[in-house]
């Protein structure tokens, strides 16, 4: 379990991502680091989810009904110290690193592409909490 050694209990990390496959090797990825994972298919069911006990929120940039960074946005609102990570493939319209661009204006914590995304998402989560 890696622990939130302020609170006595693992670190929770709320995913955000519109693709279930993403959604369903994240989860499996952190629960085996042993993280408390919660999952959103965007951004308006993570803002129900969301609560103060969340360590950590990682989301996709590109979402149907409330994008990832519509998410930050209303995340920073309500609670602007939980680090907020950015992911994004892109899109048919855009390239990832412009939909990365957009969410570093917004004060994310970090950012990933998709293409390293598997590989490097445990490295930056604890570069971000200093784990």
């Amino acid at each position: 379990m890696v622990e939130n050694i302020e609170r006595g209990r693992a670190i929770r990390v709320l995913l955000v991502d519109d693709d279930p496959e993403t959604l369903d090797i994240l989860e499996e990825i952190l629960e085996k680091e042993g993280y408390e994972v919660y999952t959103a298919s965007d951004g308006k069911l993570a803002m129900e989810l969301f609560t103060e006990a969340i360590d950590l929120v990682v989301t996709d940039v590109l979402m149907p009904h409330q994008d990832g960074l519509e998410l930050v946005l209303a995340l920073r609102e309500c609670s602007p110290a939980t680090p907020v990570l950015a992911i994004s493939g892109g899109g048919l319209l855009y390239e990832p690193h412009s939909c990365l661009k957009m969410a570093e204006k917004l004060g994310v914590s970090g950012v990933l592409q998709k293409d390293t995304l598997f590989r490097d998402i445990i490295g930056k989560i604890r570069e971000i909490l200093g784990t």
